[in-house]
């Protein structure tokens, strides 16, 4: 399998593409194959990696996708992040503390990319609490234009919204 994995960071992206869809299909478990990839010393196989767990992930993933938030590459922290709170692809939610991983992203990741993104994710998680409403009023004051006016949008969302805490 490790030959899959060094498919997945080719340079071309029919070979990606290729790979992906061979694993996606594979009639074996493919989390094992994933969760080693997150460590490859190729940064487009970490992000693919990180990427298709969204869609296969289970409890052993969830510590090898919060190490991954901490990639020195933004993509694989990125993807990391998604596939970690992302409930819509999965049979199985993933126990996380999904509003503190992606609090922490919009408030300290260094790409602007990632935290622009977590901002906005910050409204659109199905559960949320006072720790969503402080950190989006901190990041109302946020440096960057986006960040603030991303955080100005996800605060009014769930400010017209009752909050559905976690169970």
């Amino acid at each position: 399998m490790d030959d899959i994995l060094c498919k997945l960071g080719a340079p071309d992206y029919a070979t990606r593409r290729k790979a992906r869809k061979s694993l996606m299909q594979s009639n074996e478990d493919v989390v094992p194959i994933l969760i080693s990839g997150l460590k490859h010393e190729n940064r487009q196989v970490r992000k693919n990696c990180a990427e298709l767990m969204d869609h296969v992930a289970d409890e052993r993933c969830v510590a090898p996708l919060a190490e991954a938030l901490e990639d020195p590459i933004a993509d694989v922290r990125r993807h990391a992040l998604h596939s970690l709170i992302c409930d819509e692809c999965k049979s199985v939610p993933l126990d996380v503390d999904a509003i503190g991983l992606v609090i922490k992203r919009a408030t300290e990741d260094t790409s602007i990319r990632v935290r622009r993104k977590a901002t906005t994710t910050l409204a659109i998680l199905p559960t949320w609490d006072e720790r969503t409403i402080t950190a989006l009023k901190t990041l109302t004051l946020d440096e960057d234009a986006e960040v603030r006016r991303r955080a100005a949008w996800s605060l009014e969302r769930c400010r017209n919204r009752q909050p559905v805490h976690a169970a």
